[in-house]
């Protein structure tokens, strides 16, 4: 499924701007860090550096007023949007998350918060003024969040 979510974004042009695959690097790796001997049997939960790169690039590019994310667990994706936003000096993003920390639920495996953190917790503080976090279930918060910003956004899963 990751692999379609992608497609046609194979060609898409990465221009580097000034620092931020250093950026995006130093996020995957204090999420790898935060997850030490967890990451056998939880992901750590992040896009990686090439979809991160593709990321803030289509987004400084497409310059959105509004971004709509469903889904931030760590919040490598979210910091990489604000990063964009931030740099575009434009936009804000609009999240919903249902977090579920490591070993909280029995048998749960994937994608999870380490224990003691909260969604988004990666997000640098600099740029969570763009940032407007919604915890609940998608299906349930989803429909509040696209009548607050009343004008639809850009879809991120």
């Amino acid at each position: 499924m990751k692999e379609k979510y992608w497609e046609g974004m194979e060609e898409y042009p990465v221009p580097e701007a000034e620092g931020i695959r250093d950026y995006i690097q130093g996020l995957a790796r204090e999420i790898d860090e935060a997850f030490g001997d967890m990451e056998d049997k939880y992901h750590p939960a992040h896009l990686g550096v090439d979809n991160g790169l593709k990321l803030y690039a289509l987004l400084r590019e497409k310059k959105p007023s509004v971004v709509v994310e469903t889904g931030v667990c760590n919040g490598m994706s979210s910091a990489v949007i604000l990063k964009a936003l931030e740099d575009n000096d434009h936009g804000r993003l609009y999240s919903v998350d249902l977090p579920v920390t490591a070993g909280s639920k029995e048998g749960r495996t994937g994608a999870v918060l380490p224990p003691g953190r909260s969604s988004g917790w990666v997000i640098p503080d600099e740029l969570r003024g763009r940032w407007e976090l919604f915890t609940g279930n998608t299906y349930y918060e989803l429909p509040g969040v696209f009548q607050k910003v009343r004008g639809g956004g850009h879809l991120h899963p």
